[in-house]
């Protein structure tokens, strides 16, 4: 039986700009990361390198976005239901989503996310994103699946694709399973 793989449309997502570090701890923006590269994750207390089994695009509007502050600078743009790993409470985001296949516990100012070098770094601020434009604006937002663990680095930070790759067989996946359909760009720059 031939297997494929399928990938849900994720609802976790980052920012396009987000850098992600890539096998050489080198930052590539995330919009422009494509299957078959290799980024930076984590596993047991360890540095791994996991290859990217699909890169998802999907469009949410603002008040779907929250920004996090870590430390003193280091910022993520993210949809509030995007997981991060937490000292003590191990994968936590804004706002949990009870569908979701990875659960999370609810991600608060203080908390300690671990960064690149498996250090803390700590939630300063969590702030809601608006439009004030066009509340029904759509936002592009990414998200990688990537083989192993499900870990990678966004800027710096520890977080989780928010599912993990799952093989079946190509005749239960369909010829669509994977795509997003986008309906119209605007840039979360613009809301920041």
């Amino acid at each position: 039986v031939a297997t494929a793989l399928t990938v849900l449309v994720l609802t976790e997502c980052l920012d396009g700009e987000t850098p992600v570090l890539n096998q050489d701890r080198v930052p590539v923006r995330l919009c422009e990361i494509k299957q078959g590269d290799f980024v930076l994750g984590w596993n047991k207390r360890r540095s791994v390198v996991s290859r990217v089994l699909k890169v998802t695009r999907n469009q949410v509007t603002a008040d779907q976005l929250c920004r996090l502050v870590l430390g003193e600078s280091t910022t993520i743009i993210a949809t509030k239901n995007h997981p991060f790993w937490v000292d003590g409470k191990k994968w936590c985001s804004v706002v949990p989503d009870e569908k979701a296949e990875l659960k999370t516990e609810v991600l608060k100012v203080g908390d300690y996310c671990r960064d690149v070098s498996g250090k803390k770094v700590q939630i300063t601020a969590i702030d809601n994103l608006k439009s004030d434009s066009d509340p029904s604006a759509l936002f592009d937002v990414f998200n990688l699946v990537v083989d192993g663990p499900g870990t990678w680095f966004a800027n710096g930070v520890l977080n989780h694709s928010g599912m993990y790759a799952k093989r079946v067989s190509k005749e239960n996946c369909g010829s669509n399973a994977s795509e997003n359909v986008l309906l119209k760009r605007s840039k979360i720059a613009d809301l920041v």
